[in-house]
């Protein structure tokens, strides 16, 4: 018998390109939970058939239903990619940043501690709880700096769920990833837009000086990531997901100009930096590679490729 996934945010760029992978493989039930009005989204209704239920829950309002549809169906995985992850708007309402992400979900985990039937609950969250660290930061380190209302935010329900990973033997993981990317992603999210403004013939604008350093990952490996946290990760564990290459802002402009022929001052126009940017994120994943034998396949070369082939095809 299929084992069943609940995907919390199923309608967020990366839980729908991980319900599209699931899906596309046969290999569990899934209940997809959405409230997004994202129209954008990879294919997976394609391979939906009769292992597959979908509900559209406010998580704001709704939390006592979500409760009751847990408790009926009974899945043995939840991943929760429920979040908003707007920096910017974290500061300008961040009441509603921390209703989203922390307060809707409190009484959703108090009502299902006790479920026997849950065997992991894995939790999407980001390396911004640890604030800029230029050294490596490994996955048990207690260490966090958070420098907004969106980090702050998702550091608390990190630590809600350890508090309850602890007290009443919830099998909570916490993922966190470097920065992903990839198709059907936001096209106001870096690599998406800088691909949009090559193919539209578009001057693309440079926030600050271009020199956040980041480790970015493609999202097929990000999905293949949170498949092995299913089958081998352990409760109470956190996981790191990053590639060992790191590029500035500047550098990343620059490789995709040199791809596709571009002169790097005549594409880019300056603009101002983003309030309260962290200039640096090193994950290191000694205990991912340990636990769930996991290292990404693709280059930050290849995924570019990949999604500039995406867009391509799109504007035809």
């Amino acid at each position: 018998m299929k084992k069943t996934i609940m995907i919390l945010g199923s309608h967020s760029f990366s839980g729908a390109c991980f319900m599209n992978m699931i899906l596309k493989k046969n290999t569990y039930k899934i209940i997809s939970i959405f409230n997004s009005k994202k129209k954008n989204l990879p294919p997976y209704t394609k391979y939906i058939d009769g292992n597959f239920e979908s509900y559209k829950i406010n998580l704001l309002k709704d939390v006592n239903k979500l409760t009751n549809i847990v408790l009926k169906k009974k899945p043995n995985y939840i991943i929760d990619f429920a979040s908003n992850c707007n920096v910017d708007l974290s500061w300008k309402d961040t009441e509603k940043i921390s209703k989203i992400n922390f307060l809707s979900k409190i009484n959703f985990i108090k009502n299902i501690k006790n479920s026997k039937f849950l065997k992991k609950y894995i939790y999407i969250s980001t390396p911004e709880i640890f604030g800029s660290s230029y050294n490596f930061v490994n996955e048990n380190t207690t260490k966090f700096n958070p420098t907004s209302p969106y980090a702050t935010s998702k550091l608390s329900f990190e630590l809600f769920l350890k508090n309850y990973s602890k007290t009443f033997k919830f099998p909570a993981i916490i993922s966190r990833f470097s920065n992903f990317y990839g198709e059907y992603q936001s096209e106001n999210r870096l690599i998406p837009k800088l691909i949009n403004c090559v193919l539209k013939k578009q001057k693309f604008i440079l926030q600050g000086k271009g020199d956040f350093l980041r480790s970015y990952i493609y999202i097929e490996d990000v999905c293949n990531g949170l498949e092995k946290i299913i089958k081998k990760g352990k409760p109470g564990n956190n996981y790191h997901f990053s590639t060992n290459q790191f590029f500035t802002t500047k550098q990343v402009i620059k490789l995709i100009c040199k791809k596709y022929r571009l002169n790097f001052s005549s594409f880019i126009k300056y603009g101002k930096s983003r309030i309260s940017q962290d200039k640096c994120y090193k994950l290191e994943c000694k205990l991912t590679q340990k636990d769930l034998n996991w290292k990404p396949n693709y280059s930050l070369g290849q995924g570019i490729d990949k999604i500039y082939s995406y867009y391509k095809n799109r504007l035809k």
